[in-house]
């Protein structure tokens, strides 16, 4: 890969870190929708750990940062780490905009909150996927169980992993209203990957 395409591939990764942040720091933690993820193991945690939601999610991702580069080498580490820690940090940076700037409320109401989530971090890791990264957290045990079994699509990997993080937010003080639109924000997240996965061709 030339230094021409490196910069083009690290700038759809960059973009995608935006959406995939934009989808946490808007959407789900203002409304504490656990709709998987590190992100959603993060806002589980949050309501006991006096750390910001990015900085929660980068602490999650050491060990598995650790095993991502074990199975899949240098060129897989240096993606998603650049993916996590920047994913990372943007989160903690908007919700640091939302508070100096007494930013309205992107989502009026916990609905829109989950279907503009579930979208949003779909086509924001749908990009980062596609360039071979991940944004850390169980993207990382979906790429290590999607590798093993490439005739399931990764969404539905997403979905069977996510949904034990919906769980576990709900047994652990979760209302139920939060735990149905989380629900909702993780089927709208695997439709919309599951669906980006069929139009790209490249593999993940």
């Amino acid at each position: 890969m030339n230094q021409s395409e490196r910069i083009r591939r690290y700038g759809r990764i960059t973009a995608g870190c935006f959406l995939f942040a934009m989808a946490v720091s808007f959407c789900l933690e203002p409304w504490e929708l656990a709709a998987g993820g590190a992100s959603g193991l993060a806002i589980v945690l949050g309501r006991w750990l006096p750390l910001e939601t990015g900085t929660i999610i980068l602490l999650l991702n050491l060990p598995l940062l650790w095993l991502g580069w074990h199975r899949f080498g240098g060129k897989f580490l240096s993606e998603t780490l650049y993916a996590t820690v920047f994913s990372a940090l943007l989160t903690n940076l908007l919700d640091h905009l939302q508070v100096w700037t007494a930013m309205p409320p992107l989502c009026t109401n916990i609905g829109s909150a989950a279907i503009l989530g579930g979208v949003l971090s779909a086509v924001g890791i749908g990009i980062i996927f596609r360039e071979g990264g991940t944004t850390g957290g169980t993207d990382i045990v979906v790429h290590l169980l999607h590798d093993r079994c490439r005739r399931i699509a990764a969404g539905w990997f997403f979905l069977t992993v996510d949904t034990s993080v919906i769980l576990l937010s709900y047994l652990t003080g979760g209302s139920g209203k939060e735990t149905l639109f989380a629900i909702l924000a993780l089927a709208v997240f695997s439709l919309v990957f599951t669906g980006m996965e069929r139009r790209l061709p490249a593999e993940i």
